[in-house]
């Protein structure tokens, strides 16, 4: 691991210390936007989810709707993940994070369910990416999921190799050292999907 690696992953373990089914691309039901074993994404999920980090970040910090489907849709298994590993992430770590995030880009208020539920599972692909530099962990996450994952056509195609290259662009961002404790914000855009066939519809 490198040193800017190995610093990120001290300092995600140490900011949650603080705090004591089909191929992929195979369309599911009508308004589901991906299903993967006891998750299931809607797409009116995903549209709640984007207006509520519109809300907590003053529209200055949303992800992408590929990367929330690929936060919601693989979440459980990154925090199973960031357990094994010995870092668990919990709610109340999440809340506490999310307040952080809030602070970050000054917004007052609380954070709602939705961006903690995100910032929780956020912060656990933090940790295991930081933790295991050649990704075998989480690539191995993706290619169960692409391979036995329901997804819309139009959130895109799942590939290990393209969440990958996004998580890898995600640590360059948190090396730079301009997120400082939060860096697992830099993690907040990373996707498992390849370009959709089309433009995202909510009732597709």
């Amino acid at each position: 691991m490198s040193a800017p690696r190995l610093r990120a992953a001290i300092a995600v373990a140490a900011i949650v210390s603080l705090t004591a089914c089909a191929p992929a691309g195979q369309s599911g039901p009508s308004g589901t936007a991906a299903t993967w074993n006891d998750a299931t994404v809607t797409n009116a999920q995903v549209d709640a989810e984007f207006k509520a980090w519109g809300d907590a970040t003053q529209g200055s910090d949303v992800p992408g709707r590929p990367s929330i489907v690929t936060i919601d849709l693989l979440g459980p298994a990154f925090l199973d993940a960031s357990a094994q590993i010995g870092v668990p992430v919990r709610e109340s770590d999440a809340l506490r994070l999310a307040r952080d995030w809030m602070g970050y880009t000054k917004t007052s208020g609380e954070p709602s369910a939705e961006v903690v539920r995100s910032v929780q599972a956020i912060v656990a692909l933090t940790v295991v990416a930081s933790s295991n530099p050649d990704h075998t962990v989480l690539r191995e996450i993706v290619d169960k999921a692409s391979a036995e994952a329901h997804v819309n056509p139009r959130v895109g195609e799942m590939s290990a190799d393209a969440f990958i290259t996004s998580v890898e662009r995600a640590i360059e961002r948190a090396d730079s050292g301009s997120l400082g404790p939060l860096l697992f914000i830099a993690f907040q855009d990373v996707s498992a999907f390849g370009p959709a066939s089309s433009s995202w519809l909510v009732d597709g």
